[in-house]
């Protein structure tokens, strides 16, 4: 079974399984929005953008 966490910056792991939507972000970044929660803006960071898109697929 994949790793089914990532970590997407220095403050936030997310799980793939709750993960709801991506959406392109300033400066090359992504945002990630998560089923059940619109509290927290979480954005993957231009270093951790590539291995993001390859975990995802």
């Amino acid at each position: 079974k994949p790793q089914v966490f990532f970590r997407v910056s220095r403050k936030f792991f997310v799980n793939i399984d709750h993960i709801k939507d991506i959406v392109s972000y300033t400066n090359s970044r992504l945002q990630i929005k998560l089923k059940n929660n619109n509290d927290h803006e979480i954005i993957v960071s231009r270093e951790k953008v590539k291995d993001f898109k390859l975990w995802l697929e």
